[in-house]
């Protein structure tokens, strides 16, 4: 399964059960915490050690990062040159970006190169390097050394886990991707949705005094965003 994912009915097949027996089973693991389902699409479900895979994120939790995007794009203008990491919240961010044109986007993100790719008044610059399939992004080497070379107006990036005064991803090539990432920005906007306050993930990406700007959805629990406001960090709640 080297995408992250399998089909219901392929599972089905695989061990030669009924559908029904497959739903029940996966019905438990669910309740357990074990995995998640999506239109017949079954993943493992986030640990310190894993991410789920990049096409199950982009179906959780849509509406609270459609509104965290909406804010984050008030910080962008015609003309930016944009960080985007490879997190389902940062590719919302650019569902719509006409008003905005003409903007460049840097990314690792392969999603988001696909959805931009094309876009009238849109400048891509994919930083390539080994490509991950569970985050459908690249990583290694190749990509923190073209990032390196790069300062950008704004970067947008999400995380898998915040807590203890930082903010956290499982993997360890994607953090220091990350990492590059804030290296090369101006003004550094970190958005996470309320679940992210709620999980623990193994390796730091940045301490909260790091980034410029905190956006979170109206259920983000208000002890979270503190040590936010402490270092200074603007702010901002998204509504809706």
């Amino acid at each position: 399964m080297n995408t992250g994912s399998v089909h219901v009915e392929e599972l089905a097949r695989t061990f030669e059960v009924s559908l029904m027996t497959v739903y029940r089973d996966v019905e438990s693991l669910e309740t357990a915490g074990v995995l998640y389902r999506a239109r017949g699409q079954v993943a493992a479900a986030a640990t310190s050690l894993n991410e789920t895979t990049a096409q199950f994120r982009h179906t959780q939790n849509v509406e609270a990062k459609r509104a965290i995007a909406a804010v984050a794009r008030t910080f962008l203008r015609p003309g930016h040159s944009v960080l985007v990491d490879d997190s389902s919240t940062a590719y919302r961010v650019l569902e719509t970006t006409g008003a905005l044109a003409p903007l460049t986007i840097v990314t690792n993100s392969q999603a988001v190169a696909t959805a931009v790719a094309g876009r009238a008044g849109v400048d891509l610059f994919l930083a390539g390097g080994q490509y991950r399939p569970v985050t459908d992004s690249y990583v290694g080497p190749t990509t923190t050394g073209v990032l390196g070379e790069v300062r950008a107006d704004v970067c947008i990036m999400s995380a898998t886990a915040v807590g203890d005064g930082a903010f956290y991803h499982p993997y360890e090539e994607n953090v220091q991707v990350k990492r590059a990432m804030l290296a090369a920005a101006r003004q550094r906007i970190l958005v996470v949705d309320h679940t992210k306050f709620a999980r623990h993930s193994l390796h730091t990406v940045a301490g909260v005094a790091e980034i410029d700007v905190l956006i979170v959805d109206a259920a983000t629990p208000e002890q979270g965003l503190a040590p936010f406001r402490e270092a200074g960090v603007q702010v901002e709640v998204a509504e809706g």
